[in-house]
């Protein structure tokens, strides 16, 4: 008896339980965005490439999943991306260099979440947006004496 007295008060309860769980997000998807190379001569995407990112705590480069032309990058814990090293699977030597500035900023995760960044292409007048969660980066193959004057 005491049992039938109390469905009606937990009815809502468990109604409203089930409500929420429906309309909460996927765990884990707030803590992805998407990092998209590009060549800064052509502007077509740049697969395949092994990429260093690095968080605000330093240490060992975020884990990365490459999707076709995207790489995902799984943030959790961080407030700002800093990019590394851009190889090539078949070389250990850095082929590629970034076309922001001399010193690549570390780029800010609120603001790739909520609109995206594509900063500045310094190598060519090529331009992309940026969706939100998106990070592009416009790349170029480094010059040979570039290679060379990083060997000192």
């Amino acid at each position: 008896m005491l049992l039938r007295s109390s469905i009606p008060l937990l009815l809502p309860l468990l109604l409203t339980a089930a409500a929420l769980a429906q309309s909460a997000p996927a765990v884990g998807v707030a803590n992805l965005i998407s990092l998209r190379l590009l060549s800064a001569d052509s502007g077509q995407p740049m697969p395949n490439l092994k990429v260093g990112l690095y968080g605000d705590t330093g240490g060992k480069p975020l884990p990365i999943t490459l999707l076709g032309d995207l790489y995902e990058v799984d943030i959790s814990g961080q407030v700002s991306l800093k990019v590394g090293e851009i190889t090539s699977p078949r070389s250990s030597a850095t082929d590629f260099i970034a076309c922001t500035s001399l010193n690549l900023p570390a780029f800010d995760i609120k603001q790739i979440q909520a609109k995206g960044i594509s900063p500045h292409n310094k190598c060519s007048k090529k331009t992309h947006p940026a969706a939100p969660g998106e990070l592009i980066i416009f790349i170029r193959r480094t010059h040979w004496w570039e290679r060379w004057k990083d060997t000192d």
